[in-house]
């Protein structure tokens, strides 16, 4: 009869530790971000796109641990970001980026028009580097 209780009991083990981390794992995906990036001073058609997930990280933009590192510096809020010190020619080759979806559960939705590549670079790091 104990032989009997053994796999009941791990079954009901591995039940209560599938239900108290499933949560957890789905609360942890609470920032999943589309970056989008176009050539000129509209955002669409994009020319690169990337799916960006951070705690944990992961997606398909090719930066993603920095990216994430950047927008936990400031949040999630862009607008926020400070300009870092780079030289950047005065040349007006416009880029449009947005970044939308959702920080820590708050809803983003990024969209802005920068000179040039070096100016975007400068004032979001990683973040748009797709």
């Amino acid at each position: 009869m104990a032989a009997h209780r053994v796999p009941a009991l791990a079954f009901a083990v591995l039940t209560a530790v599938l239900l108290v981390t499933g949560p957890a794992a789905a609360d942890s995906q609470d920032s999943e971000l589309t970056v989008t990036f176009a050539e000129g001073e509209q955002a669409a058609p994009p020319g690169k796109v990337a799916d960006l997930r951070c705690e944990p990280t992961g997606g398909t933009h090719p930066h993603r641990d920095a990216a994430c590192a950047r927008l936990a510096e400031v949040d999630g809020r862009v607008e926020s970001m400070t300009k870092e010190s780079m030289v950047c020619t005065m040349d007006y080759r416009p880029v449009t980026v947005t970044l939308k979806g959702n920080w820590q559960k708050r809803p983003v939705n990024f969209t802005r028009t920068y000179g040039n590549g070096c100016a975007l670079r400068s004032q979001t790091g990683p973040v748009f580097d797709i």
